[in-house]
């Protein structure tokens, strides 16, 4: 928290988020009313040679610094230190150092002077991007007529019938389905949970940050601003609804009844939240790149060039990426004034000018016939944006009483209806005091502020902070966590010290990392001990503490600018993209840049003079070519001298539709000669895609010979049986041959029936064709003297009886019946049934049959329809994963499962679900599902167990470790530079080392010995480790630790020593009889308790210490050798003199550090070894696996072998460096940053 005033105020070159804000409107369609316009005040750019800030981006070459291992990050803080610069982050995968000049006014030349040191590869400051919106005075529209325009009138201007992109023409072909559709908006946030973008939102399970390090989920993208994994905007101000309408523009969902529709409407939106600086942009660049983005779209730009912008967008471009970029709003020429980054010359980089709804150049919009690609839609444009609801009151304080709930401690108290941090006047010289609030409920959605009046009457000091007011949170009891300070000078308006400053409202925006269900503000008072207390030395007071919660709702808005013709072109990316996903970045720039509609307007102000067309981009997209289909045979034989006619094809396409018209025959069949001909078909869409040709061959052949005798079908019964006496009437027979056809006409019968004798006769029918092929056929008559009186027989096929369960299919076996004198009747049969498996019960299945005598035969079948007992259970599937894993605060939501049963189908209405998920607590929850059928067979138990892990509570990245110079306490030798690595680089035993200085180790506690751990306890603990293993914060190394004592009753304390190390769970043990028994390759201190932890049970150390209270000590152990051959520790080792032991055996220094009352505590440092303060206590951490080279002194000497080292040696604590980088309290509504580091 700060204020700037003029004496301090950092000039930042301008850029600009590339809009004009029209007066807030909703849809048609929406019933929200529109709020009043919010006012914008223009902001002009300026040459960019006289601006400055105070941030520098160092790239060094690889060579010589290395800012991805712990040496090269030792040699970057070194480099900066030297010249006064405070390391504030780093980008390790692309060798960058942020640094901060502790003096403004020295940052020229200190970037003069990197420029030339030859480890540097390039130097720059970190301008920031300031977001500018333009008033505009145009009533409001509510039609999307950039997607279609029908010729409505919008803001009071008429368009021009299809001066739009051709979206739903271009719909009509595919609404870009494929979920690799993802583009990155970098910009002011993006409203995640709006209900036209939440479902299109990337989904971020698997994020990496920007250096490829798995960051275990984002919420959609991730905020650079804040350095969250939540990419929300925290308020309108500041345009912070501009990435939200962006967004919304590329793929807001279509067809869902509310609001816009995006240009692909599904489409996926990484959402990335930035501040504008250079240094935010590039790592948003590069988190786009690392998590598979295929396009970003930068609605922001500027006058200025910077190499390691450029280096960023380079690589997202080489990684296969697109960038579309906002031209520009100043009706200038980027041929003549190049606006980055749409001047960037990147092979896949698309520029984008503004058009209006008649097609015209919008008067704003920037021009370039070589820098400016083609011309999108940006006047008048709706989209989804966001809006302040009303606010909520969480607390108020306006201190005219003692304020309940709060705990006033040292010299703070109440004066005169204010809380002041010192209630004397003038305040103590080394006065301290605070003023904690109640305990907060944070988890209420939406924004929370937090506000108060301030005035301070301290010492004036430009340089550092003496004097001073310093806010700060703390999440469930954790560490506090610094929100800002401020002091007279902060905020003073006038620049004189002589002054009181007035009262100003200061305010801080909480970030996603301090809400809890248990969260507390505190005030505290710090003075540095000099005289000086300013001039009445009222000291800082508070008064009128608020903490408000803002709602966030979704709004429509209309804006103007090249930030809303930008989210047009990438949109149409992402509808190629969805489509045509194996498109490169180069197909899909070239498809956009040859495929607009030619414009007037644009002519020789872009270099294609095109408007873009998402129709003709998608047709050119196409690569799918049409399909031909042969209609007749293949192949075809033609006798020769017939006529032959292509029997044709069919041609489609999955675009285009029917194109047979387009497709091309080619027929060399001549029917005169003999030979086999290919007949080729081939076609093309209007893509220009071929279809793969499709051929048919003819063979033009002399007729054969006909060999083939014609077939003689005999009609009526054969044999056919008559009575004696009676007429015979003869059914005769058809002929059919292979050439001639039916020649039925020329059968001939021989053969007689004499019907008055009794006896067996032979009708032989015989037909020849054309060719003399004969064909011949038979029929046999019995004349008999004895009528027919036999029936048939008819044989049941199958079971009968014929048992089937309830609700079986019937399907009747059928039955067969033979005549003794017409033979197989079977064809004759009739059946009748009714049976209906639905009901249980008997029914019969008749069969009837009559021969040609008219003799009748039946038969039956019983079909038996029975109850069969249901005794399979149902079966539950569970939708989602059965192990889940939610952040603290997230909401988490059941996927759910599904249940099937063999009988009663689908039954999962009927789950039930047992067990809940408290996501403000972390801990392991498991949810049961279980149903049953009808019959009452109950489903095996399907369970999910979900976790729920802690939030980081650190607000804010952290930054390299500080670096310490250790002051030699020898003949003033120069000891050497050390330096503690950066706890977020990849060294585990870094980490591990970090774990074990968390807490105070008192020893064990609560049945743990970590000496002698038990088997359950050991396996948890070991788990834990290879969890914590990689790159993690120091905050959320804590919060691991202090969960895992929560959740096992473990003390703290215990769980810390355990983790140690790396190789904790195979090499080390603690000794129950000489102390601490040290591996060979380790390299790690040990930090042993006064009353003689972790070896309570030696009685001689125990006797030593002679119950005096110590600080932690430090443990120096020769790596070379084997201290597990020495003896145990005794007296005779421990000197009062200097309270240390020393093994000499072992040779190892143990060295007590008294904490008396009032002295700052000293700590003897081996070589070898860096201080790191945590919690405002120091501890020694030996370098990586190496022993430095001996310092040389100033006599050409070594340096001795310890030096001695107090507060006064330390340039700065690694929780407050983290302040430099981003503060989030606000003086008078304004943002601001700290410019001064702690004294």
């Amino acid at each position: 928290m700060k204020a700037y005033h003029r004496a301090r105020v950092s000039l930042f070159v301008s850029m600009m988020v590339l809009c004009q804000s029209v007066p807030v409107t909703v849809m048609a369609d929406d019933t929200q009313t529109a709020p009043s316009p919010v006012a914008e005040t223009p902001v002009t750019s300026s040459d960019s040679s006289s601006e400055s800030t105070r941030e520098i981006i160092v790239k060094f070459r690889k060579s010589s610094i290395d800012v991805s291992d712990r040496k090269g990050l030792m040699k970057a803080a070194l480099l900066g230190s030297d010249r006064s610069l405070i390391t504030v982050d780093t980008a390790k995968q692309q060798n960058l150092a942020l640094f901060a000049a502790r003096d403004p006014y020295d940052v020229q030349s200190i970037l003069a002077d990197l420029r030339t040191d030859p480890a540097v590869e390039s130097a720059e400051l970190n301008v920031t991007m300031t977001p500018q919106a333009f008033p505009a005075n145009d009533t409001l529209g509510s039609q999307l007529w950039s997607l279609e325009n029908t010729g409505q009138t919008v803001n009071g201007i008429t368009g021009t019938a299809d001066a739009d992109i051709d979206a739903t023409e271009a719909w009509a072909i595919n609404e870009g389905t494929h979920a690799d559709a993802v583009i990155a908006v970098i910009d002011t946030g993006v409203k995640i949970d709006h209900q036209d973008l939440q479902g299109n939102m990337w989904n971020g399970t698997n994020c990496k940050d920007e250096d490829g390090n798995a960051l275990g989920g984002c919420l959609h993208g991730y905020d650079f601003a804040d350095f969250d994994v939540d990419p929300s905007p925290v308020s309108r101000d500041n345009v912070g609804f501009h990435g939200t309408h962006v967004a919304g523009t590329i793929a807001a969902t279509k067809g869902n009844t509310q609001g816009t529709a995006g240009v692909a409407p599904h489409a996926k939106i990484m959402a990335i939240r930035t501040d504008f600086s250079l240094f935010s942009i590039i790592k948003s660049v590069d988190f786009a790149r690392e998590n598979g983005a295929r396009v970003i779209n930068a609605s922001f730009g500027g006058n200025f060039y910077s190499q390691t912008l450029f280096d960023a967008f380079e690589r997202f471009t080489d990684a296969g990426g697109l960038v579309v970029a906002a031209g520009g709003n100043f009706a200038d020429d980027n041929d003549v004034n190049p606006f980055y980054p749409a001047s960037f010359d990147l092979p896949n980089t698309i520029s984008v000018a503004a058009t209006d709804q008649n097609d015209g150049l919008a008067s704003f919009s920037n021009t370039g016939a070589q820098s400016v690609d083609v011309g999108a839609p940006g006047v008048n444009i709706v989209s989804t944006s966001i809006a302040d609801g009303p606010a909520q009151t969480i607390l108020v304080e306006p201190f005219n009483a003692a304020p309940a709930g709060w705990v006033l401690s040292g010299t703070a108290g109440l004066r005169a209806g204010t809380l002041a941090g010192d209630v004397t006047v003038p305040y103590g010289q080394s006065g301290a005091g605070s003023a904690t609030t109640p305990s907060l409920d944070l988890t209420t959605s939406g924004r929370k502020l937090l506000t108060f009046n301030a005035r301070c009457d301290t010492q004036y000091s430009s340089a550092a902070y003496t004097d001073y007011m310093q806010v700060d949170a703390s999440v469930a009891g954790g560490s506090f966590v610094l929100l800002g300070k401020f002091d007279e000078f902060d905020l003073d308006d006038d620049s004189n010290p002589a002054n009181i400053a007035p009262v100003r409202p200061m305010s801080a925006v909480i970030t996603p990392s301090l809400i809890s269900n248990a969260t507390v503000f505190r005030f505290s008072w710090v003075t540095n001990g000099d005289s000086d207390t300013g001039t009445t030395g009222e000291g800082c007071v508070i008064d009128d503490v608020q903490l408000l919660n803002f709602q966030l709702v979704d709004h429509y808005e209309t804006l103007n600018g090249t930030s809303m013709a930008a989210p047009h072109v990438s949109g149409i990316a992402g509808l190629i993209h969805g489509y045509t996903p194996q498109l490169t970045a180069t197909d899909v720039r070239n498809i956009i840049l040859t495929t607009g509609d030619e414009k007037p307007a644009l002519l020789g102000k872009t270099f294609t003079g095109m408007r873009v067309n998402a129709l003709n981009a998608m047709r050119r997209s196409d690569l799918v070519a049409p399909v031909i289909i042969l209609q007749g045979v293949n192949p075809v034989t033609v006798i020769q001298g017939t006529p032959y006619a292509d029997a044709g094809a069919l041609a489609s396409d999955d675009i285009d539709g029917d194109v047979t018209a387009r497709i091309v025959t080619t027929n060399p069949v001549d029917t005169n000669v003999l030979g086999n001909y290919l007949v080729r078909y081939n076609a093309t869409d209007a893509a220009g895609n071929a279809a793969v040709e499709a051929t048919r061959t003819v063979s033009v052949t002399v007729e054969p010979p006909d060999t083939t005798p014609p077939v003689i079908t005999v009609l009526g019964a054969n044999p056919m049986t008559i009575l004696a006496g009676t007429t015979f009437t003869d059914p005769g027979a058809t002929a059919l041959d292979n050439k001639d056809g039916d020649i039925t006409g020329n059968i001939t019968v021989s053969g007689t029936v004499d019907i008055n004798t009794a006896a067996s006769y032979v009708l032989t029918y015989s037909v020849t064709d054309a060719a003399g092929n004969i064909g011949t056929a038979q029929r046999t008559v019995i004349v008999t003297l004895t009528p027919d009186t036999t029936p048939p027989v008819i044989t049941v096929l199958g079971d009968n009886p014929l048992i089937l369960p309830l609700n079986a299919v019937f399907t009747d076996p059928g039955a067969t019946a033979l005549d003794d004198r017409d033979g197989n009747i079977t064809a004759n049969i009739v059946v009748a049934h009714s049976v209906n498996t639905a009901i249980a019960g008997d029914y019969i299945v008749s069969y009837g049959v009559s021969d040609a005598a008219g003799n009748p035969a039946t038969a039956q079948r019983t079909v038996s329809v029975v109850v069969v007992p249901d005794t399979t259970a149902p079966v539950i599937t569970l939708l989602g994963g059965s192990d889940i894993t939610v952040i603290a605060g997230d909401t988490f939501t059941d996927p759910g499962a599904t249940a099937l049963d063999d009988r009663d189908g689908t039954i999962t209405a009927n789950i039930v679900v047992t067990g809940s998920v408290n996501t403000n607590i972390p801990d392991v929850y498991t949810l049961r599902y279980n149903v049953s059928d009808a019959a009452g067979n109950p489903a095996t138990e399907v369970t999910r167990r979900i976790t729920v892990v802690p939030r980081s509570v650190d607000p804010v990245p952290p930054p390299p470790d500080p670096i310490f110079t250790p002051q030699d306490q020898g003949n003033g030798g120069g000891g050497s530079h050390q330096g503690s690595g950066g706890h977020r680089g990849n060294n585990s035993r870094a980490i591990f080392t970090a774990i074990a200085l968390l807490a105070d180790l008192h020893g064990p506690q609560g049945g743990f010995n970590p000496a002698n751990p038990t088997q359950e306890q050991q396996t948890f603990l070991c788990s834990v480790q290879r969890m914590i293993e990689g790159d993690m914060p120091l905050a959320l190394v804590e919060s691991m630790i202090g969960e895992v004592g929560r959740l096992t009753g473990l003390p703290q304390e215990g769980v810390a020593a355990f983790l140690g190390d790396g190789h904790v769970c195979d090499e080390i043990n603690f000794a129950r009889n000489g102390g601490i028994v040290v591996q060979p390759t380790m390299s790690l201190p040990f930090r042993v308790a006064s009353d003689g932890y972790p070896v309570s049970s030696n009685p001689t150390w125990n006797a030593c210490v002679r119950g005096n209270v110590f600080n932690p000590e430090i443990i120096r152990q020769n790596p070379d050798r084997d201290p597990r051959t020495g003896r145990g520790w005794s007296c005779d080792h421990y000197s009062d003199a200097t309270n240390e032991w020393h093994h000499p055996d072992l040779n190892v220094t143990f060295m007590l550090v008294p904490a008396g009352a009032g002295r700052a505590p000293v700590m003897t440092i081996p070589r070898g070894f860096v201080v790191v303060n945590v919690d405002d206590q120091e501890f020694a951490i030996p370098t990586l696996d190496e022993t430095p080279a001996p310092a040389s002194n100033d006599s050409g000497g070594a340096a001795p072998a310890s030096s001695q080292v107090g507060n006064a040696g330390i340039i700065d604590n690694a929780i407050e460096e983290r302040r430099l980088r981003r503060t989030i309290l606000s003086v008078d509504g304004i943002p601001v940053r700290d410019e001064r580091e702690e004294e």
